[in-house]
């Protein structure tokens, strides 16, 4: 009786059979067996599974060596049957799905939509395992006219390319040796990134942006960033971190380095480190003049003395600093300070205004104000605009002031209100004091009472303010030493008078009528 286990399912006759008719038998197998040697297709079911049984002893595409997979439309697998079959295809995917080759219990295939493999059945019953070519092995060289590859290459060792011409991505997982020049008419992208050992270039022809470092991180870090970093075995003070260089050329053609940025190693110490950033420009031929340098105990403009010019503008002054380059004057608000340092004001010239002004940190602190009394005012003023007092100092000790209520003090310790508060003095410094007191006719009345301590006043009342020595103003010396006073009338008229009452200082009318009666003193 025939049999078909062979793996091309072809008949196999037994012995005695088929008398006379044998012939035909094996023409038909030889035709199966021409049959695998060639191309055919299997419609695959638009289902999750399906499957393709090798015909015994009769034709069948499934026998073929290349065979076409078509029909589909979803994802399945497919059942190479029967299980004990052991043969090799070349099977090209052409659904539109992944395709998965089973056989049995053992290991599958996967076939991508479009994709192309060589895949085996070992015929191992209900364990039989479908088998991928996954490596093509050549001891010899590969020689063809011409390479069309679909999909990938991996490539482990060396390959030599004269010309590649690459439609698709290139994945390289180790190193790609180039020695001679890679030119790419596209953007290269690297999505790994990618290091360079040696000095690169990269040269455009028009004024688009030659690099851009771009960052689509969204989150609040630092980014894009550029780092230069001197990798440096044996770092030491004063090595050079790195240079950033602005060139250009000459009316000559000769390149010229126009300006840069240098940074350098100050300390290099462990736990002290300090650095250095300097910003250079070429001066009248010069390079290398520093314009700004900043290291580790200074920041310092114009380094190298040179006639240069330091300007600050503000959004009303062109000049709201200034320092001049050639006589080192500083101005604030002046164009040409003719000395050492010089302020101009701007206004309108309605109101006192301060050339300098010292104000208190805190809101609404106390300001001082030195400058003109107004914009148009050839007048000089010293104002401290709030209730405060003026001092004058010589060795960190007060020697004067004026007081807020405008008295003037020389020797006090502190500012004063009224006369009779001011601490003693020594003799030779004064301070002067006026008033005014409603005194009713012919009636002594205080003017001020002086304070304790040796002094010398001079004493001067006037009626109803007019001081007229001859019919109304009296003036006296008054000497005390704190607890007994003594008083020399030096004007006397009729009509106002000056006397002592313990340390009072006491004025007397006879105009006839309740006046005001003003006085002076100045302590000697």
């Amino acid at each position: 009786m025939a049999t078909y286990v062979n793996d091309l399912r072809l008949k196999e006759i037994a012995t005695g059979d088929e008398s006379g008719t044998w012939g035909t038998s094996t023409n038909t197998n030889l035709e199966l067996i021409a049959e695998a040697m060639g191309h055919g297709a299997e419609a695959v079911a638009n289902a999750s599974t399906h499957t393709i049984t090798m015909a015994d002893g009769a034709t069948d595409q499934f026998r073929s060596t290349f065979l076409r997979l078509t029909g589909g439309g979803q994802a399945c697998t497919v059942t190479l049957a029967p299980n004990t079959l052991s043969h090799t295809w070349i099977m090209r995917n052409e659904t539109a799905a992944a395709l998965t080759l089973t056989q049995g219990s053992g290991a599958n295939v996967v076939i991508a939509a479009g994709q192309t493999k060589i895949v085996a059945t070992d015929g191992a019953g209900s364990g039989a395992v479908v088998y991928e070519m996954d490596d093509l092995e050549l001891a010899g060289n590969l020689v063809a006219a011409s390479l069309d590859i679909s999909g990938d290459i991996d490539v482990d060792g060396t390959t030599n390319l004269d010309i590649v011409d690459i439609d698709g991505a290139v994945n390289m997982a180790t190193t790609a040796l180039v020695t001679g020049v890679l030119t790419t008419t596209a953007a290269t992208v690297f999505n790994g990134g990618f290091a360079s050992n040696a000095a690169s270039t990269i040269t455009t022809a028009d004024n688009t942006d030659t690099l851009s470092l771009i960052s689509t991180d969204a989150d609040a870090n630092a980014g894009p960033n550029l780092r230069m970093f001197r990798n440096s075995a044996s770092p030491a003070d004063s090595d050079t971190l790195g240079v950033i260089e602005f060139e250009g050329k000459n009316d000559a053609g000769t390149t010229v380095r126009y300006a840069g940025i240098d940074s350098r190693i100050v300390d290099a110490s462990d736990g002290t480190e300090d650095g250095r950033l300097e910003l250079v420009t070429t001066l009248a031929g010069s390079a290398g003049i520093s314009r700004l340098y900043m290291d580790a105990t200074e920041t310092v403009i114009n380094d190298n003395s040179k006639d240069l010019d330091f300007r600050v503008e503000s959004d009303v002054n062109t000049h709201t600093l200034f320092v001049e380059g050639s006589t080192g004057n500083v101005g604030i608000g002046a164009a040409s300070p003719s000395s050492s340092f010089r302020t101009s004001i701007y206004g309108d010239g309605s109101s006192i205004i301060g050339g300098i002004e010292f104000r208190n940190a805190t809101s609404g602190g106390a300001t001082f104000t030195v400058g003109h009394a107004s914009a148009t005012s050839p007048s000089g003023t010293i104002n401290v605009v709030d209730a405060g007092n003026l001092t004058f100092n010589t060795s960190n000790a007060e020697r004067a002031r004026f007081v807020a209520a405008g008295e003037f003090c020389v020797g006090t310790a502190v500012g004063v209100g009224e006369i009779a508060n001011v601490q003693p003095v020594t003799a030779g410094r004064f301070r002067s004091f006026a008033g005014a007191q409603s005194a009713a006719n012919n009636t002594a009345t205080t003017m001020v009472t002086l304070p304790a301590g040796f002094a010398t006043y001079i004493v001067n009342l006037g009626f109803n303010g007019v001081n007229n020595a001859g019919a109304y103003g009296a003036t006296a010396i008054i000497h005390t030493d704190g607890t007994t006073t003594s008083l020399t009338q030096l004007v006397n008229p009729s009509n106002m008078t000056i006397s002592l009452s313990g340390m009072a200082v006491q004025g007397t009318q006879t105009s006839g009528a309740t006046l005001n009666i003003s006085f002076s003193i100045l302590r000697m």
